[in-house]
């Protein structure tokens, strides 16, 4: 069996496209390759292209948004215009195109030197690396920044830096991160969740929204 590793990636002159389970990683290094720049960023998101634009993903300043071109899904193409973007949300997951299909998407770059984007993404993959539990069996970023301060920092600040709930843990390394210690199970994460939120609205009257989506039903622990 050929397994097609880039998922329907595309280049039209300034223009790349991925399919929905292209990595973002894998389509910033493939942009670099045809020395295109503007989705250096991506490397630091874990997901794929779909998520990307379900949830307006971001990282280092940047975000989606700032170089889709355009999405496709359900045999219709969607402008920038029609999808919605908010900070970690678009009209996809929570407005007129919630349950529609994203297939794969466009993205508008720029001419450049592409070992100049490889040595960026480089850099930025090595700060992760230090500042956050990429090793670790985790879901990213739990909560979206209030406005203005940091969710890591807030959760940190109410002392629940490696805080447990059966085997689900707030990273030591970064307070915005749960890990799964082995056996983690959805109402693990959720109580650490509810937990992280409960502490910080009682310390610092910040309501923390959560950036990750809870699906399906909990398996109850056995």
């Amino acid at each position: 069996m050929i397994r097609d590793v880039n998922r329907g990636f595309k280049q039209d002159g300034d223009r790349v496209f991925g399919g929905a389970g292209l990595k973002m990683m894998r389509l910033a290094r493939l942009a670099a390759d045809h020395d295109l720049t503007g989705l250096e960023f991506a490397i630091g998101i874990p997901g794929t292209v779909g998520g990307a634009v379900y949830q307006n993903a971001g990282c280092w300043g940047c975000e989606v948004k700032d170089v889709l071109a355009g999405a496709e899904g359900d045999g219709v193409h969607w402008q920038p215009a029609d999808l919605g973007f908010g900070y970690r949300t678009s009209a996809f997951r929570e407005g007129a195109l919630h349950g529609h299909l994203i297939a794969g998407a466009w993205f508008q770059l720029r001419p450049g030197d592409g070992h100049a984007s490889r040595e960026q993404m480089a850099t930025w993959t090595a700060e992760r690396k230090q500042t956050q539990p990429v090793a670790t069996k985790n879901c990213g970023s739990v909560f979206k920044n209030p406005s203005g301060d940091s969710a890591g920092r807030l959760v940190e600040a109410a002392g629940l830096k490696g805080a447990r709930e059966g085997a689900a843990l707030i990273s030591t390394k970064h307070a915005n991160f749960i890990e799964n210690a082995g056996g983690a199970t959805a109402a693990d994460v959720r109580k650490l969740i509810e937990r992280a939120r409960e502490a910080v609205l009682k310390q610092f009257g910040v309501v923390l929204e959560t950036e990750v989506e809870m699906v399906g039903r909990e398996k109850p622990r056995s």
